[in-house]
């Protein structure tokens, strides 16, 4: 009867994941932003990803960020922890009126304390999430839409999402939530779906999580 519960368990988690990447809109859907190579419009970023820790480029990352007047999509690969991840964007529509930069990056203008000030119009929000095996790859594929806000994390920001695509400054960072609770589908949709899901915190004990990398790309007239 155990093992019975157990595999109904693991087949309940694993639709909780697929139900959470399919929410998620995917790479393949650039046609649907109207994006074409051939196109005036289009506005192409290439960054590598950034160690928090050590405050230095991830070797051998790399993302690509294509833009389009309807929203951006991401192809993106880097090493993290083994286990489950998750992704969150932090969009700055202004970044022009944003002071608060990491020291070290991309040329970004921008920094979390940004999103206090209501001039950048930003907005954090969850990406996407990564299981990453014992090879620590992490390959990252998906879209973000103009006005898309289903994920926005309250309070944080003005939480307008994405308004101006060219404009904005993207930046993506990965957070990990420890090893994937498999045989307990609502400790894993919590895991794979918020910013402290599975996390130790000051009301519950968990994983201590952390915020291992970030990815910026700053709009073009801010320096690469």
């Amino acid at each position: 009867m155990k093992t019975i519960i157990k595999v109904a368990c693991a087949f309940t988690a694993l639709f909780v994941l697929q139900s959470a990447v399919a929410e998620q809109p995917q790479g393949d859907e650039l046609s649907s932003l109207s994006y074409s190579k051939h196109s005036h419009n289009r506005d192409i970023r290439t960054a590598k990803f950034w160690d928090l820790t050590s405050q230095s480029a991830v070797r051998k990352s790399k993302s690509k960020l294509k833009i389009t007047n309807s929203g951006a999509c991401l192809t993106a690969n880097t090493k993290v922890v083994q286990g489950v991840n998750t992704t969150w964007w932090m969009i700055f529509n202004e970044p022009s009126n944003c002071s608060n930069p990491n020291p070290f990056g991309n040329g970004q203008k921008c920094g979390m304390a940004d999103l206090d000030n209501p001039l950048t119009r930003g907005t954090l929000m969850w990406a996407a999430p990564v299981i990453v095996g014992p090879n620590e790859k992490a390959n990252l594929n998906f879209c973000l839409g103009v006005g898309e806000l289903s994920h926005a994390v309250m309070p944080l920001g003005t939480q307008e999402g994405l308004v101006f695509p060219k404009k904005a400054e993207y930046q993506l960072f990965v957070r990990t939530h420890g090893p994937g609770v498999f045989d307990d589908a609502q400790t894993l949709g919590e895991q794979i779906n918020s910013l402290n899901g599975g996390c130790e915190t000051d009301d519950q004990s968990g994983f201590a999580c952390e915020t291992l990398q970030i990815l910026y790309h700053p709009a073009p007239n801010q320096g690469h």
